[in-house]
């Protein structure tokens, strides 16, 4: 790629790319000749060759060069516009050249609008704690369920007193199809949106305390949480009065959760006396599920509807930090940075899956999961198997809960693994 010059044609490359790029971004997959066609641009040996050397930098500019590239043009690219065409004589300018030029300039008006090498998701553990009943009928004592401090389940396989909830991916699923996963998936501008401002202060929850809630870690903040990109990313107007990552990350993940298994974990701090009834006040409410599943599916805004009507907010006080990963470059061609969290409900909630997204949900033990992974039942993504891991010293629902809350202040950082791959099998490494 040659360098930018006084000669408007030693830039020509660039140029050429950046209108690749920008077709490509507009959908339209014409090959180099539908391209050249519909710009009704001439070119002698010499820009042919260039077009050649363009095309190859937009079929390879998935990375992060070819993207920085590409974006460090517009601004010159814009500014030249149809005078260096007119001179050149390369362009015959018309209505569609016009309005590409445009495109471009709404595009170069902004570094921070580079298309990233990722996109931002947000996942939830969900583990909800067994009845009584449930706990006597896996065989334990009943003398020593009636008090907790004496349970000891250190030397007990599978003993968990809590099962975390995990969801099948459908088959036709573009990433990871047919793993086992949490709920969860992408981050919408919706998540952001400056409307739940309202949302809480309604319920009497001030912006001063929202704040409060997003200071209380004192730990390492991951980039998506110091730096988010879905905003930005996406387009989106830039000085609104958008909410914290903190906030806007956890909002995602119960809105996706809700969305794939029809589990509604919200909360009207006034109407509320315990921390754990807050993600169970809505059973009683006469509520269509499947209804506005279906909405919020179709418009991540809806959530925000949903909230209103039924008076209340995302719980997003019962949701922990617990870890922060970045998919690797050499898995698919699609990467994310996923912040998980984790929900501990004093009870298992019903289930709704979608059918769409997730196929199948099960409420198991992390040993019961695990085991089934290596015994290759089922299958995990390395993410999956690393946090299940975590959870096994850890037998006791109020472990687990006590656990993260206190683990939470210490932050997360972002993990990226490395995979180094054999003839018979990979290691994945990792900080």
């Amino acid at each position: 790629m040659s360098k930018h010059s006084a000669n408007p044609s030693d830039g020509s490359l660039n140029m050429v790319a950046t209108m690749l790029w920008l077709l490509r971004l507009k959908r339209l997959k014409q090959n180099r000749a539908a391209f050249l066609s519909a710009t009704k641009l001439s070119f002698d040996a010499d820009i042919k060759a260039d077009i050649n050397k363009a095309q190859e930098t937009f079929y390879s500019s998935e990375s992060t060069h070819g993207f920085k590239m590409i974006f460090s043009n517009l601004s010159r690219f814009s500014n030249i516009g149809t005078k260096f065409f007119k001179e050149q004589g390369f362009w015959k300018v018309n209505s569609k050249t016009l309005r590409l030029l445009t495109y471009t300039r709404k595009f170069s008006s902004s570094a921070e609008m580079e298309n990233p090498p990722w996109r931002e998701a947000s996942s939830l553990i969900i583990a909800a704690r067994l009845s009584l009943h449930d706990v006597v009928a896996k065989g334990k004592n009943l003398s020593t369920l009636m008090n907790s401090k004496a349970w000891n389940y250190s030397t007990r396989p599978n003993a968990s007193d809590y099962r975390i909830l995990m969801v099948k991916r459908s088959g036709l699923s573009s990433f990871m199809a047919n793993a086992y996963v949490f709920p969860g998936g992408l981050v919408e501008v919706a998540d952001y949106s400056p409307l739940w401002w309202s949302v809480f202060n309604k319920l009497g929850i001030t912006r001063g305390e929202l704040m409060d809630f997003c200071s209380n870690i004192e730990g390492h903040r991951p980039p998506m949480i110091t730096t988010p990109i879905t905003v930005k990313s996406k387009g989106a107007l830039p000085n609104e009065d958008y909410l914290p990552a903190d906030i806007g990350l956890r909002i995602a993940a119960l809105r996706e959760t809700f969305e794939e298994t029809g589990i509604l974990l919200l909360t009207n701090p006034s109407l509320e006396t315990t921390q754990e009834a807050t993600t169970h006040t809505l059973l009683s409410q006469n509520i269509d599920i499947q209804t506005w599943q279906k909405r919020v599916h179709n418009d991540p805004y809806a959530f925000l509807d949903l909230c209103l009507e039924c008076h209340m907010c995302p719980d997003i006080w019962s949701l922990y930090e617990w870890s922060d990963w970045l998919t690797p470059t050499s898995v698919g061609h699609r990467r994310y940075d996923t912040m998980f969290y984790l929900c501990c409900l004093p009870r298992q909630p019903d289930v709704l899956l979608d059918e769409g997204e997730v196929t199948i949900m099960k409420w198991v033990t992390p040993d019961e999961m695990l085991t089934n992974h290596f015994t290759d039942s089922i299958f995990l993504a390395p993410p999956q198997v690393y946090e299940l891991s975590r959870m096994i010293p850890l037998q006791s629902y109020h472990e687990l809960k006590n656990f993260a809350k206190k683990r939470e202040s210490q932050g997360c950082e972002r993990w990226m693994p490395v995979i180094s791959t054999a003839v018979d099998g990979a290691v994945s490494y990792l900080p």
